[in-house]
């Protein structure tokens, strides 16, 4: 394993495939290998290098990758004025476009499911991003974006409302991209006072700095599972837990284990699911549907890892925000009231059993 530090002299080669993870949050650690080891899966002659930008070079030794260790005050110096951790994404790759001909980027929380190798062949007039979703026009309204839209629309006339709204999981730059960067970690700067809750500001920046100076197009061959990065924690950490987290050559054999997708309950089940939930505020049923999923799913093994994703889903996303008093009721292990009705009380107090034998309730 190849290791530079930022500061130090880099080769500078054709191809790069390039992540950037830093903290010590053992899920970000576990999407990042689960990712690389579905890319080497997938690509018998890999085209590039996997290079891995990191604080802590030490959990991806005897990886195949190159490392370049990057610094705690760097990492606070990335964030500038803001408090917005993805103006570190931006700076990242602002750095290490220009030590190769052609960059790909990848987000942690993706699954490669072809031959990556296909991902370079982007010409010089485009860049690679993973979704394109809808014009700024189309998304001008949108409450993510609103406060921006309407301060850029007032402040900067050249902008065109054609311009492709982009989703940033998948990037891939030329060397001379860098000059585009620089502009959108510049606007991000004017923006992040207008509206810090911008979560997704990065992107947006991204996107209207491109502004059709290049051609943007999608990819089809990976599978970014923002939305349900619960689930592959919990398998992720299920595999290494059994296999361990120092890479071995059999890693691209066991890793096919791993479903790559979301095990559901039948269809049957689900179509009676939602006509339980019906009779609660449309709020809660997002969260209840999950529970209910989570309650059908076994125990054992990957499947047992969804259950407890929906469970963590239907905590997080639903009855936090929208049931409090059933989100409290459930961490102290109690059924609540609210939902006494929705499966027998056998079932409730197996799913309960299920809750605290895998240390998922208060104790």
């Amino acid at each position: 394993m190849l290791v530079y530090s930022l500061n130090s002299a880099i080769k500078t080669i054709e191809k790069q495939l390039l992540y950037i993870v830093y903290g010590d949050d053992l899920n970000y650690q576990i999407e990042v290998k689960l990712s690389i080891l579905s890319v080497l899966r997938n690509t018998k002659k890999p085209c590039f290098t996997i290079r891995i930008l990191t604080d802590r070079p030490d959990d991806y030794k005897g990886w195949p990758v190159e490392i370049i260790v990057i610094e705690a005050q760097t990492l606070n110096d990335w964030l500038g004025d803001t408090h917005y951790h993805y103006r570190r994404k931006l700076m990242g790759l602002l750095a290490l476009l220009p030590y190769a001909e052609r960059t790909v980027f990848l987000d942690t929380d993706t699954v490669v499911q072809k031959d990556i190798n296909a991902l370079f062949a982007f010409s010089d007039k485009q860049i690679l991003v993973d979704t394109i979703d809808g014009t700024w026009q189309e998304r001008r309204y949108d409450a993510l974006i609103l406060k921006v839209s309407e301060y850029l629309l007032k402040t900067h006339l050249q902008y065109d409302l054609s311009i492709p709204l982009i989703n940033s999981g998948v990037l891939g730059f030329v060397k001379d991209d860098v000059a585009i960067i620089q502009q959108a970690v510049d606007l991000l700067d004017e923006l992040w006072p207008v509206d810090h809750q911008c979560r997704v500001l990065e992107q947006f920046c991204l996107a209207i700095c491109i502004n059709k100076q290049k051609d943007v197009i999608e990819h089809n061959i990976i599978y970014h599972y923002w939305s349900r990065k619960e689930f592959f924690q919990q398998m992720g950490r299920h595999y290494f837990e059994q296999y361990g987290y120092s890479y071995h050559p059999n890693f691209l054999e066991t890793s096919k284990e791993i479903p790559e997708y979301i095990i559901r309950p039948t269809l049957l089940k689900r179509l009676c699911y939602r006509l339980k939930v019906r009779p609660f505020p449309k709020k809660q049923r997002s969260g209840i549907l999950k529970l209910l999923y989570a309650i059908a799913l076994g125990e054992e093994g990957y499947e047992g890892k969804q259950k407890i994703a929906y469970w963590q889903q239907a905590m997080n996303r639903g009855f936090l925000r929208y049931n409090p008093k059933a989100y409290e009721d459930f961490q102290s292990g109690l059924w609540p009231t609210d939902y006494k009705d929705i499966v027998s009380t056998p079932e409730q107090q197996g799913f309960l059993t299920f809750l605290r034998e895998e240390r998922l309730l208060k104790q």
